[in-house]
């Protein structure tokens, strides 16, 4: 898949607002040395809520890899050496999702597509294209190059969040729940291509 030439200047808003969290400063994530052209830009979103904080990490994609299980190995995120495929939920409002945890934090990770649910495999994100790329209002604008027939974009989110007293459901309440809102106002709002 190509990327768009025209993606390649756009930059994630320093601040994106989450209802019950308050906004705390965000930060740009550099791309890694061997990134290609696939990644446009990254940004590390804080959050807090009484003594909790939410951490949410998330890069812009026009091509390239989009499977989360080979992201979190490419950016040493923790998750990609557990059963992976037994990390996968779905969830009919957003689409597919990985929940996990390690001894002190709980963390979901997804793609969000320009169209359709989130996907977090190879099959889920190709199928998601084919659902919603090959349509006829889209016909013109590839032909006039103006997009590619199948679009690779992804925002793929990293969200962490500490498990408190031992408490691995509340931790994954909290991340279910603040993902929900996440991908409705990215879904709502995609980066332009």
């Amino acid at each position: 898949m190509e990327a768009n030439a025209g993606a390649i200047a756009y930059q994630l808003p320093a601040e994106v607002s989450l209802p019950n969290w308050q906004t705390e400063p965000s930060s740009e994530l550099k791309k890694r040395d061997d990134e290609r052209q696939d990644e446009v830009s990254g940004r590390l979103y804080q959050y807090r809520q009484g003594d909790r904080t939410l951490t949410i990490e998330m890069r812009y994609f026009v091509g390239g890899d989009s499977q989360v299980r080979n992201l979190l190995l490419k950016y040493d995120k923790p998750g990609a050496a557990t059963s992976f495929p037994a990390t996968i939920q779905h969830d009919p409002e957003t689409g597919y999702f990985s929940l996990f945890s390690d001894q002190g934090n709980a963390y979901l990770s997804s793609c969000i597509n320009p169209r359709g649910g989130s996907t977090v495999t190879l099959e889920q994100f190709k199928q998601n294209r084919y659902a919603h790329d090959f349509r006829v209002d889209r016909i013109v604008p590839v032909i006039l190059g103006q997009t590619t027939l199948q679009d690779g974009r992804c925002l793929w989110t990293f969200m962490q969040i500490p498990i408190q007293s031992d408490d691995q459901h509340e931790a994954y309440r909290l991340l279910k729940e603040a993902w929900t809102s996440w991908f409705q106002q990215w879904a709502d709002q995609f980066p332009p291509p």
